[in-house]
């Protein structure tokens, strides 16, 4: 049983840390090359598409109610794989805006998580 547990946590991790950012770059990649980048889409992409995206692959691929943990362990090795991907770019507008999406979705996972624990601690007194 013991075996099991650990097994179910690794592969969870292993979903979290490569198959969710794997996922976000087969979003990314026709995102680019068809619709392509301006203050718009940019905005649209990393503000909104990425962590509604990665909230629902956590949702589906590890099949459970609590996932913002999970999903913020996977937004930030995405978001860690962009960055060693286009370090030399890190002076452009469109490096600046993928660093500050990085930090209001992680901002507003936190918030949700919190809301979520009070709300759990609340309805269990």
């Amino acid at each position: 049983m013991m075996k099991k547990i650990k097994q179910s946590k690794f592969t969870a991790y292993l979903i979290m840390l490569v198959v969710i950012p794997l996922c976000l770059f087969v979003v990314l990649a026709p995102y680019s090359l068809f619709i392509g980048w301006n203050a718009i889409t940019l905005f649209l992409f990393w503000f909104i598409i990425i962590p509604l995206s990665t909230i629902y692959l956590s949702s589906k691929l590890l099949k459970r109610d609590k996932v913002m943990p999970h999903a913020m362990l996977a937004l930030t090795s995405f978001y860690g794989i962009m960055v060693f991907m286009i370090y030399d770019h890190y002076q452009s507008d469109h490096f600046l805006i993928m660093m500050s999406s990085l930090v209001y979705n992680l901002l507003i996972m936190i918030v949700v998580l919190m809301v979520e624990r009070n709300h759990a601690r609340s309805s269990n007194s």
